[in-house]
């Protein structure tokens, strides 16, 4: 097995989850700017899924996406404290495992970005099994700044993330 999957090999799906763009009220920027950074790095993508804060649609529009064939699933939106922010509830009780350390990269990334509020952020990475299928998940807040850096960060993990899920070895041969 190659020591990494190329991200042409992977396909990549971005599911935005706003009630309001469910709606049609606001234009979805969080979830096309994610889209543009997974496409620029060389992912086969679909078309961006917008659902509402629906835990029964949010997880319909994941456990889909790696049904048909995607290996890394990227969501906006729906990670805050906030009543309607359900990401993290909805998803957490069909994961395979958490992976903490995205969810720590990417309150990171917020703040050093000068975003202090980033701490409140209940994003987070996981590995989740759907039919067979493993994946890579990665679960941002629904600001632009928040999609691309989770996206950017999926990018960067994905060859190797995807190389762990399909049986790969930790390192490349003769090292």
């Amino acid at each position: 097995m190659a020591a990494h999957s190329s991200p042409s090999e992977v396909g990549a799906h971005v599911v935005c989850i706003s009630d309001r763009s469910a709606r049609g009220e606001r234009t979805d920027t969080s979830g096309a700017a994610a889209k543009r950074i997974l496409a620029a790095a060389g992912f086969r993508l679909d078309p961006v899924t917008i659902v509402p804060d629906d835990p029964e649609r949010i997880r319909g529009a994941v456990t889909r996406a790696i049904d048909g064939g995607c290996t890394v699933v990227v969501t906006t939106g729906g990670t805050g404290i906030g009543p309607r922010d359900v990401t993290f509830p909805a998803l957490c009780g069909i994961i395979d495992y958490e992976l903490p350390g995205i969810g720590e990269k990417l309150r990171r990334m917020g703040e050093d970005a000068g975003a202090p509020g980033a701490v409140l952020s209940r994003g987070f990475g996981a590995v989740i099994t759907v039919n067979g299928r493993r994946a890579l998940l990665v679960c941002a807040p629904g600001s632009t700044g928040a999609a691309t850096d989770a996206a950017t960060l999926a990018a960067a993990i994905a060859p190797h993330a995807v190389d762990q899920l399909t049986g790969g070895d930790h390192h490349p041969p003769g090292t």
